[in-house]
């Protein structure tokens, strides 16, 4: 018992000093917040991501799925460069979106659903994405992806 309370106030004051410091410098400031003062001391509890860089920045895609067609139907996209893929399940049916060039998947989601993927794409040419469930593809339920080039 004496080991949980221990445990439990080593982490509970850092962090009640840390929103102290916050809440005491947003208070005291009227013009803004000034970084180096509410910046957490080096046993803070969690770590923060430092900024990407243009090299690290990624493109977003959103891509909305229905009975039984894709929007947009086409997209372009750089080699080499990071894309996240937000897929929408727009419609009723259950759906996924597949490039399976390239390895890529969705989960199969229901209506109103969404799922994220990210890639970095190391070829180039054009692809083709559908969906997989069922006999959506046939029904047309396909797009371009076309990665590189012109």
């Amino acid at each position: 018992m004496n080991k949980g309370i221990i445990i439990g106030s080593s982490v509970l004051v850092p962090i009640a000093v840390i929103v102290y410091l916050v809440v005491g410098q947003t208070s005291n400031k009227s013009t803004g917040i000034n970084q180096k003062q509410v910046q957490a001391p080096a046993t803070a509890v969690t770590e923060s991501t430092p900024p990407a860089t243009p090299a690290q920045q990624e493109t977003t895609i959103n891509i909305a799925g229905t009975e039984y067609g894709f929007t947009p139907k086409s997209i372009n996209l750089e080699a080499g460069k990071s894309v996240k893929i937000v897929y929408k399940n727009t419609g009723t049916l259950p759906h996924d979106l597949v490039i399976s060039e390239l390895g890529i998947r969705t989960k199969v989601i229901g209506g109103g659903k969404e799922d994220t993927i990210t890639f970095t794409p190391d070829k180039s040419g054009t692809f083709t994405f559908f969906c997989s469930v069922g006999n959506h593809r046939q029904l047309g339920m396909e797009g371009s992806l076309r990665i590189g080039g012109e």
